[in-house]
């Protein structure tokens, strides 16, 4: 008799569990299921008619995905409750704004766009410095946006034209100036620094930000290059040398003489020869000026000025390197 209670019990779990694993579970699933783009379209058709021309809407086109990949509910996660719901924002998910991102938020909307985004270049993501400060990958890419094949944010601008071409010639290669405009929305004093005297053609179009620094990188000042000299010598190859007699501090940093990004000096030196010399080297030409004696010389103050004011290093010394003699001399 008492074998029967206990039998009772067993057959009421057996019943219980049965139902929750094909009965409410299978509910459960068939309410959140994926109900396709053409449905998410019957409210958000201004997002889908931007949607349409993006590249992950041509993915679609190619086939080979799941649900799961297709879409609206790529990103978004399955849209049955949502819609179920009347639109219930609670069950779909929802990505704020950027500019009112958390950093958790944007963690977990980054984690979202890694799911398929696992290039190389942005295996180390979350390790980057962007990543750090609470930078989201929406935060400088639309997902929406069809203008842009990478879709960037940010708008590009007019190049001034005329007076550039003239300079570098009408078929030089243009840079892509959305890069560029998207960058300076934070970096502002880089747009200041790159309209000095001595740049390099960034605003011009004919590079751009992404030309030397990489945004998903984790390299110093997410440069593309581990150092700042190999960064540099990609493009200024003949100051890579090797020369039989190397210059120390161009073999270790450019940044100890250059500005990278725009000068009051010219070839973007962070001070005017021969000042920026006269901080490692002695500069003989006043030792000159100081032993010169006579009648109708100018007294000593006056030819060591002299001479510092009308002096250039770079115009009797290859300051890079020289595989003829260590005075650097041509």
């Amino acid at each position: 008799m008492k074998s029967k209670p206990i039998g009772i019990l067993i057959c009421f779990f057996a019943a219980v569990l049965f139902l929750l694993w094909h009965g409410v579970g299978k509910g459960n699933q068939e309410t959140n299921s994926y109900v396709g783009e053409e449905t998410c379209k019957g409210c958000h058709d201004d997002v889908a008619a931007g949607f349409e021309k993006t590249p992950h809407r041509k993915l679609i086109e190619l086939g080979g995905l799941s649900d799961s990949q297709k879409g609206c509910e790529a990103c978004h996660g399955p849209g049955g409750d949502h819609v179920n719901g009347g639109g219930d924002v609670s069950k779909i998910i929802r990505f704020q704004k950027p500019e009112e991102l958390s950093a958790s938020e944007a963690l977990a909307a980054n984690e979202i766009c890694l799911k398929c985004h696992q290039k190389a270049n942005l295996s180390a993501w979350m390790a980057s410095s962007h990543s750090a400060n609470g930078i989201a990958c929406i935060s400088c890419h639309d997902p929406h946006r069809a203008e842009s094949p990478k879709l960037i944010r940010a708008r590009s601008k007019p190049h001034p034209d005329k007076w550039e071409d003239k300079k570098w010639g009408s078929n030089f290669p243009r840079g892509d100036d959305e890069v560029t405009e998207l960058c300076f929305s934070c970096h502002r004093e880089k747009r200041a620094q790159l309209s000095m005297f001595s740049h390099h053609p960034v605003l011009e179009g004919r590079m751009n930000c992404a030309s030397c620094h990489d945004p998903h990188g984790i390299n110093e000042n997410n440069l593309k290059e581990i150092t700042t000299r190999e960064t540099c010598v990609k493009c200024h190859r003949d100051k890579a040398g090797p020369f039989a007699y190397e210059h120390p501090p161009v073999a270790e940093d450019c940044l100890i003489c250059h500005k990278p990004h725009g000068s009051t000096n010219p070839s973007l030196l962070t001070l005017e020869q021969p000042v920026l010399c006269a901080r490692c080297h002695r500069v003989v030409h006043v030792d000159w000026a100081r032993s010169v004696k006579g009648p109708g010389v100018p007294n000593m103050n006056e030819r060591i000025a002299g001479s510092l004011a009308y002096m250039r290093c770079g115009g009797c010394h290859m300051v890079h390197g020289s595989d003829h003699n260590n005075q650097f001399t041509y």
